[in-house]
């Protein structure tokens, strides 16, 4: 769903306070309770300005907050994986899917990195596995997904195949 200009705004003006509130408290050394969702806007900011470190620093805080939650073990590995650093990537995913070993955003996130890797047939086994988990919407995602594999291995017919199956 796209935001009209004031919801973007708003998003914005709420965006940047949570980031002044929590650069304020990194430079007076305080502490300060956030929650997964202002995290997830500090976060976002950060990586709209290209500021991957800062990104970096605030889910290191977030999952110090979060200990038992994936998410921000997700959005690191994410990360990770932008700034080239695959094998961190990988790890950190592997950590994840034990707090939360159905999370489809693991799966999808690690075959790309294996894509990347020219691991085909790793990203594809997991991608497989994650079937047995996906809703339909899920499915489509991992339809497109399993396509993309296919296309970095240059088999067109598969990924066709797959591509029909996503719509």
């Amino acid at each position: 769903m796209k935001k009209d200009g004031l919801g973007d705004r708003l998003h914005r003006e709420k965006a940047l306070g949570l980031v002044s509130q929590y650069e304020s408290m990194l430079k007076n050394n305080e502490s300060h309770f956030f929650g997964p969702e202002s995290f997830e806007h500090i976060i976002e900011y950060y990586e709209e300005h290209l500021e991957v470190d800062k990104a970096l620093g605030v889910v290191e805080y977030a999952h110090n907050q979060y200990p038992f939650s994936a998410v921000f073990l997700i959005r690191k590995a994410a990360l990770l994986f932008e700034a080239g650093l695959s094998h961190k990537a990988l790890n950190l995913l592997e950590e994840a899917q034990i707090l939360a070993p159905s999370e489809q955003e693991i799966f999808t996130l690690k075959a790309e990195i294996f894509t990347k890797l020219e691991r085909y047939d790793e990203a594809l086994d997991i991608l497989q596995y994650a079937l047995i988990f996906a809703d339909k919407e899920e499915r489509g995602n991992i339809y497109v997904t399993i396509t993309d594999v296919y296309d970095s291995e240059n088999k067109e017919l598969e990924a066709f195949n797959f591509i029909k199956k996503a719509m």
